[in-house]
């Protein structure tokens, strides 16, 4: 009996939580940092620089629910800046691509369907919590710029586990250890190696959506995939592209510092209970 008083108690402090964020219409403390000039800055001043970025990656943790709220918060600001480009997003694999064009071209013709019954239309995959991304989900597909798949199909991917990036950078020994070190620490059964080739591999995936996507293009994916030293970042410049690229990483507000070698933008959030 007390486990299911506990379940339920933690539900209700979730829903209390989720529905605070959204009574104060995303009211989130702008605790922006810049790692290049190594001061805070303003949220105006980041939307400043989306507006000279060709590509954008956001890199955020999956079940905190204040980086989804700041996730939404500037896609919305950033929508006249973004109405020509895409905005990718991890959630969705290759093979979802044709619901999720279908259901925006249905929606800019003056379709109307609300969060709930978009799950279904779409084909979402249950493995990401439609509670955490529904409402990002629903605004940015009644958007002009166009929504795109940030993974592979799941059969790719794992395919992919002999996968060794070609790339001088991303190939390197030094990221290759960082993520195999990474994958010692959370994997708990299986060859952790061969999840270094899948994670690269999604990278690599990744990468080459956002240099063929529409611009500006935005990245939506966790903060592993987006860092700059051991993700994304290293196989676009690996394919040379000239572009201006801005990472930015959403973190929890702990004390620590997050260096420029990871993000070029670090924004503080509070951490879920």
């Amino acid at each position: 009996m007390k486990v299911v008083q506990y379940i339920l108690l933690s539900f209700c402090i979730l829903f209390i939580q989720q529905n605070i964020y959204a009574e104060n219409n995303f009211r989130l403390p702008e605790k922006i940092f810049s790692t290049q000039n190594q001061q805070y800055i303003s949220l105006d001043e980041l939307l400043s620089q989306l507006k000279s970025a060709d590509i954008v990656l956001i890199g955020e943790q999956h079940n905190q629910n204040t980086h989804h709220l700041a996730e939404e918060q500037l896609l919305k600001k950033s929508e006249d800046i973004r109405k020509n480009g895409s905005v990718i997003l991890e959630m969705i694999n290759a093979d979802q691509q044709s619901a999720i064009s279908e259901v925006q071209q249905w929606l800019n013709n003056g379709g109307k369907t609300g969060v709930r019954n978009l799950e279904n239309k779409i084909n979402w995959q249950h493995s990401w919590n439609w509670q955490d991304y529904g409402n990002i989900v629903h605004y940015l597909l009644k958007n002009q710029a166009v929504v795109l798949a940030g993974l592979p199909n799941k059969q790719q991917i794992a395919n992919a586990q002999n996968f060794i990036p070609q790339g001088k950078k991303s190939s390197a020994d030094e990221v290759r250890a960082a993520l195999l070190e990474m994958m010692m620490q959370h994997i708990q059964h299986g060859n952790p190696q061969l999840f270094v080739n899948q994670q690269q591999f999604k990278d690599n995936y990744m990468a080459q959506q956002l240099l063929n996507a529409p611009k500006p293009a935005y990245l939506i994916a966790g903060a592993v995939h987006t860092a700059k030293n051991i993700g994304v970042p290293l196989f676009l410049q690996d394919a040379d592209y000239q572009g201006k690229v801005l990472v930015i990483i959403l973190t929890a507000d702990n004390g620590e510092t997050l260096h420029s070698d990871l993000a070029d933008i670090v924004w503080y959030l509070p951490k879920n209970e």
